[in-house]
């Protein structure tokens, strides 16, 4: 894998995705993608085992995802998932903005991410479990406090883009995120 700390991916020059390691392991991704379609690449974030939750503040995403699996994110809505996309995404209505969360849980408990967020009370396997353990993909209505927390972050994202990286930033960004999805159940 590759560990950048920040890269930004532009297709087609509607399509842009700021994605940033917060620390091995854990990625932020800022999507603002004005177009109806968009190929999935391939990714060095992307591990055998990952949680991908996204977070959808405004349009729509539909993906085909391994396992003949098929998941529509929607206006404050989210998507927890370990199953990786496998075809095109599409976004009707020419319009996806949103943040996702790139958490690998391949040799958790040896990674610096999962010492991390341990750390704080957060297990990422137990939220794996919590919502994918079934069926590998979980979406819902965002909560209130959860929707409000998002749309503060997504707010926020260009006047704290360089400081995104630190670990205050990190805490800042994931620590409530992934706390408020334990309330979601």
């Amino acid at each position: 894998m590759n560990y950048e700390k920040h890269m930004t991916l532009n297709y087609q020059n509607n399509e842009c995705v700021n994605m940033y390691t917060l620390i091995r392991g854990l990625h932020i991704a800022f999507n603002q993608i004005y177009t109806d379609s968009c190929a999935v690449k391939s990714s060095s974030v992307y591990s055998d085992r990952m949680l991908i939750i996204n977070f959808c503040i405004h349009g729509r995403c539909e993906a085909t995802l391994s396992g003949n699996k098929y998941a529509i994110v929607k206006e404050n809505e989210i998507c927890i998932s370990t199953i990786l996309p496998t075809k095109d995404f599409y976004y009707p209505g020419s319009i996806y903005e949103g943040i996702q969360l790139y958490l690998d849980l391949s040799d958790s408990n040896l990674s610096d991410h999962n010492r991390f967020l341990s750390f704080l009370g957060i297990d990422l396997n137990r939220l794996s479990d919590m919502f994918c353990k079934n069926t590998g993909l979980y979406i819902h209505q965002m909560s209130d406090d959860l929707s409000f927390l998002v749309k503060n972050i997504w707010e926020t994202k260009e006047t704290e883009a360089e400081n995104i990286i630190t670990s205050d930033l990190s805490k800042k960004y994931t620590v409530p995120c992934l706390t408020a999805l334990y309330n979601l159940l």
